[in-house]
């Protein structure tokens, strides 16, 4: 097995309060490894994680040929620093992975549950909320190391590659480019980076579908090149963000949502549900269909009505916009109201106001 990051019984203990076996700790080093490569590298990335995993054990730091200059002890000094956020994530994530397997004994000869005779079996209620609540740790504590390494990306030697690294800065130049950004137009999003994430690809298929269609592909391409660009959006520009970032945030909320209630696997497609205990009363209430469905109603309506509000802005101040005016997208306000009115003498039979 691959070096972990977190590496032996006495770290695990430091970060997750249980009293777990030399033998125990064996059963869940393959869940660490779990939560090391399928959380931990997606927000660090693989150069930050590996540095992580040489410090903490043993190649790096005052151990490693780094400590023979300055620059090497900053970075051994900087790593050790950022270690415990990253195993705290770690050791709850892992715990969380491993739940159900850790229950159980496999050997050839059959499968058995694991019972401790000093202890008592848990009921499935108890097991579903602490099984939860232990993900839920995990994944605040996730969030807590990216807000360190957020605060400290322009101070800590260790976060320079970080900083510039795909994982943090594939969003920039996007219209809701942080986490934070987008919990100021959908507020459930709660500054939660990992949610962020989930939602990412959903927020480039709004920008690329619902915003081009919108303004018209040639002032969406200057739009979008600006928000990449190092003076930023110019003034005109600047006045769609208001429009632009609200429509976005609730457009991918409402077609993200379904997909957060899925989990996808080669070998299927689940539905995280609600458990329930050994008197088939449910422990914890899973949203209904129903619920989710107002919701996402609720956030199309906001986002469609954000989206109308922009055309009559764009419509408003054609001169400002020529790009949009030029556009398939634009309608000229002036004609459209002409051919209602000929389509309303028609109607009426009013012919004497064509003549």
């Amino acid at each position: 097995m691959a070096d972990l990051i977190i590496k032996d019984i006495e770290t695990l203990q430091q970060h997750f309060p249980v009293a777990y076996t030399e033998n125990g700790f064996k059963r869940i080093a393959s869940y660490i490894e779990i939560a090391q490569y399928n959380y931990l590298e997606e927000v660090l990335g693989e150069d930050l994680l590996n540095a992580l995993v040489v410090e903490h054990n043993g190649a790096g730091g005052s151990s490693g040929s780094g400590s023979e200059s300055g620059s090497g002890s900053s970075s051994a000094s900087c790593l050790s620093t950022l270690l415990p956020y990253v195993q705290k994530a770690a050791a709850f994530i892992a715990i969380y992975e491993g739940w159900s397997a850790l229950e159980i004994n496999i050997d050839l000869n059959a499968i058995t549950q694991v019972n401790d005779k000093d202890g008592k079996p848990i009921y499935s209620g108890q097991r579903t909320a602490a099984r939860l609540d232990t993900l839920k740790h995990g994944v605040n504590f996730l969030e807590r190391m990216l807000v360190f390494m957020e605060k400290n990306k322009d101070d800590m030697d260790c976060l320079s590659d970080w900083k510039a690294s795909d994982e943090r800065t594939v969003m920039l130049g996007h219209i809701l480019p942080t986490a934070r950004i987008f919990t100021d137009y959908w507020s459930s999003m709660n500054n939660k980076r990992l949610t962020y994430m989930a939602l990412r690809s959903r927020m480039l298929d709004i920008e690329t579908r619902e915003v081009k269609s919108t303004l018209g592909d040639t002032l969406y391409a200057e739009f979008m090149g600006q928000l990449s660009a190092s003076d930023g959006l110019s003034t005109a520009n600047q006045k769609l963000l208001p429009f632009l970032r609200p429509m976005v945030a609730k457009l991918t909320a409402a077609q993200g949502m379904p997909e957060l209630q899925l989990h996808i696997e080669a070998y299927g497609v689940y539905h995280f549900l609600t458990e329930k205990n050994e008197k088939n009363t449910e422990v914890m209430d899973a949203a209904k269909d129903h619920r989710v469905e107002q919701v996402r109603s609720n956030l199309l309506t906001e986002g469609e009505a954000t989206r109308q509000q922009l055309i009559d802005f764009l419509n408003k101040n054609v001169d400002d916009y020529p790009l949009f005016t030029a556009s398939d997208s634009y309608t000229d306000v002036t004609l459209s109201e002409a051919e209602g009115s000929d389509d309303e003498d028609l109607d009426t039979g009013n012919i004497a106001s064509m003549i």
